[in-house]
C-alpha cells in the first residue's frame, strides 16, 4: 500500500468519524457504531447495502469466513472524499465484486477503514 492510498484511507476514516459525531444521537442507540449509523438516510448512501440492490435483506456482506463486512460505495461519497481515494471502484460495481472483495473499501463496526484487493485486507493503520 502506498502513501497516497494510506492518506486517502485516513481521510475517509476521519470523514466517517465526523459524520458519526454529527449523527451521534441517532447512531448511538445501537450496539455498535456502524449499525445505527448505516440506517441514517444521509449516511446510507456511503455504503454498499445488498438489500438496497434487491439482494437479500442484509445491509452488509458476510464473507466466506463469516465476517460481517460493511463496504463503502465510493460513488455515494462526497466528491472531495471520493477523489482522495486510490482504487475502491469495485470492478463492475455489482454484488459479486463487493462479495469477493475486489477493489473495495470497507469499515469495521468501530469505524476503522480498510481496503480489500482480491480478498487481501489492508488497514489504514498498522
Amino acid at each position: 500500500m502506498d502513501a497516497k492510498q494510506k492518506q486517502g484511507m485516513a481521510i475517509l476514516e476521519e470523514f466517517l468519524q465526523e459524520k458519526y459525531v454529527e449523527y451521534y444521537e441517532t447512531a448511538s442507540k445501537n450496539e455498535n457504531k456502524i449499525e445505527g449509523f448505516i440506517n441514517i438516510k444521509e449516511v446510507a448512501k456511503y455504503f454498499y447495502c445488498p438489500v438496497d440492490e434487491g439482494i437479500g435483506n442484509l445491509r452488509y456482506i458476510v464473507d466466506s469466513d463469516y465476517h460481517v463486512l460493511y463496504l463503502i460505495k465510493k460513488s455515494g461519497l462526497p466528491e472531495e472524499i471520493r477523489n482522495s481515494l486510490v482504487g475502491g471502484d469495485a470492478g463492475n460495481k455489482e454484488y459479486i465484486d463487493y462479495a469477493t472483495l475486489k477493489d473495495v473499501y470497507g469499515v469495521t463496526s468501530d469505524l476503522k477503514v480498510y481496503y480489500c484487493s482480491n480478498r487481501n485486507l489492508k488497514f489504514s493503520r498498522s
